[in-house]
């Protein structure tokens, strides 16, 4: 893909086992990387477990090439205050340059 020219790899499935962090570090300076925040996590898990991902993450956009999102839709079973929570979380640490 990266010699076919493609600029941005999505969608990053986390239950697939994409990491952003580590495509990042074998590819990044090839290739940016978008999506890979497991929605398993918003619909199943608890703040600190989203959290947590959210954090690891965005260690993948130190240095720019990536954009965290969903690895996919957003299902039903996320909780909205949830979900808000997390965007809330990735515009305060997300802003660049990231310092985690």
């Amino acid at each position: 893909m990266i010699e076919a020219g493609v600029d941005v790899y999505n969608p990053l499935e986390a239950k697939a086992g994409m990491d952003p962090v580590e495509l990042k570090q074998k590819y990044g300076s090839r290739i940016a990387f978008y999506g890979g925040l497991d929605t398993r996590l918003l619909g199943e898990g608890n703040w600190e477990d989203i959290e947590k991902e959210v954090l690891y993450k965005l260690n993948a956009a130190k240095g720019g090439g990536y954009l965290p999102a969903s690895d996919h839709s957003i299902a039903g079973n996320v909780n909205p205050r949830w979900y808000d929570r997390m965007i809330n979380l990735l515009k305060q640490k997300g802003t660049y340059p990231i310092k985690l």
